[in-house]
């Protein structure tokens, strides 16, 4: 999926930082300070979410000689991530979190070795290489859709995992390692929820640190790698496309042949595509059809669409091109339930934002989240509504007001293979079944590295 929203009008040149002011800072005490990193650590997305009505767009508060900047406004995002992408990089705070899971992956490293990996690694998300992968995409999906049955009862959450988990395998690996999803899943999941304890502490910890949650992280990439390795250094024997991303990772090189990846530098990619790959598509499928089940006459139009083009037919790649409300309603969906639900920078020089002053080394916080449900940028920015994204209307939205992928040079690299993974998963499911929300099932968003619903999402299949 591209970003195809765009603003007209550039934003003017950057300032000489030296020349302007600090932004607005929040005036407190140490005893207020340390109250809001409480609030922080026990209800971070209450927090982010409340803070810009009470503050503004750009905001700034301090603990030592730490300044951490909100930032909350889609011209604020344009320069973070495109005009001035070269001087904010990733934050440390959280490419060090990242780290003993992912290693240097694209979604930790910077700089001029980010351009090298992303130049290698870009073919293998080219159009013509993902439409190798939607057969994949339908058998896991069709094999998932034989096991429902009329009445049944179950968390979606859990279904889409396992489904987005069986394609991410089967699409990074190959079809001979699908029978490891399940002792891979509950892995990954161990893994993630040590991640999120530990970004939880008061006081920072480092992965060398043996607490529980260091431990538990450690044994669960120890079995990762254990999984991995092994079968990257099978597949650097054979020396053969077997049509998975690994294989076009092994053998990936840059145009004069040079730039082949060590067995440490395929592990990362591979470990970062992976985990990636799968948790953020499961999430929006979740998300899609729970909004579904609360509107049932999007629902209807999207199954008029579904039935118009599949023809009660597996979708073709053509088929699938054709889906374009199915699009929309996922793009709906992902405003409202955005992958990435907060992200940040780090300031890597003295540098000016939205017209003030940037110290260097400070972190400047930003939520897609928040700028989704801007109601400046998306009227009555609560409701579900696919039309908003029709040609017409996608192109008035502010470019940075709508970045469920990211933007600029860091744009997540497999975002049409996502787009593609749910367009063919919702057709599919839409065009077998309606599912229901069980009514007194609560839904509540679990803010951590992405956006899951904390109680899962208890539904009731009924066949069509």
């Amino acid at each position: 999926m591209t970003n195809a929203v765009r603003d007209e009008q550039p934003l003017p040149a950057v300032p000489d930082p030296q020349k302007l002011p600090f932004p607005p800072g929040v005036e407190d005490g140490l005893l207020t300070r340390w109250q809001r990193i409480r609030a922080l650590r026990r209800d971070m997305f209450r927090y982010v979410v409340e803070t810009p009505s009470q503050y503004g767009d750009l905001y700034y508060w301090q603990l030592g000689s730490l300044r951490t900047y909100m930032a909350f406004h889609p011209d604020h995002i344009r320069e973070l991530l495109v005009t001035q992408a070269p001087i904010f990089r990733r934050s440390r705070v959280t490419s060090q979190l990242l780290v003993p899971l992912v290693g240097n992956g694209l979604v930790v490293s910077e700089g001029e070795y980010w351009r090298k990996q992303r130049r290698l690694i870009q073919p293998a998300f080219h159009r013509e290489r993902i439409t190798g992968y939607t057969q994949q995409m339908v058998a896991h999906t069709e094999a998932m859709l034989e096991r429902w049955q009329d009445g049944q009862t179950f968390d979606v959450a859990e279904e889409m995992m396992t489904l987005t988990l069986g394609i991410a395998t089967a699409t990074l690996f190959g079809g001979a390692v699908s029978d490891m999803t399940g002792a891979i899943g509950p892995t990954i999941k161990t893994a993630q929820e040590a991640m999120i304890e530990i970004s939880k502490l008061v006081v920072p910890m480092p992965y060398w640190m043996p607490i529980p949650a260091n431990r538990r992280l450690r044994r669960s990439v120890q079995k990762l790698d254990g999984f991995l390795l092994p079968l990257i250094e099978a597949r650097r024997q054979t020396n053969t496309d077997t049509g998975d991303l690994l294989s076009m990772l092994l053998l990936t090189r840059e145009e004069d042949g040079s730039g082949a990846m060590s067995d440490k530098e395929v592990r990362d990619e591979a470990m970062t595509m992976f985990i990636a790959g799968h948790e953020t598509s499961s999430n929006a499928l979740t998300w899609t059809l729970y909004l579904l089940s609360q509107h049932p006459e999007i629902e209807e139009k999207l199954l008029d669409e579904v039935q118009r083009v599949l023809q009660g037919q597996v979708p073709t790649v053509e088929q699938v091109g054709q889906l374009v409300y199915t699009e929309m309603v996922i793009k709906e969906a992902l405003r409202l339930y955005p992958p990435t639900w907060i992200n940040s920078r780090e300031a890597l020089e003295e540098s000016a934002l939205g017209g003030y002053r940037i110290a260097k080394g400070s972190i400047v916080v930003f939520s897609p989240y928040v700028v989704h449900h801007d109601s400046r940028w998306h009227p009555d920015p609560e409701r579900f509504e696919p039309e908003r994204f029709t040609p017409e209307r996608e192109k008035a939205i502010p470019r940075g007001a709508y970045l469920p992928f990211g933007m600029g040079p860091h744009t997540c690299i497999g975002n049409v293979f996502a787009m593609m993974e749910m367009k063919i998963a919702l057709a599919l499911i839409v065009q077998r079944f309606h599912l229901s929300h069980v009514a007194d099932h609560p839904v509540e968003v679990d803010a951590l590295i992405t956006l899951r619903p904390k109680h899962g999402m208890r539904m009731r299949v009924a066949e069509r």
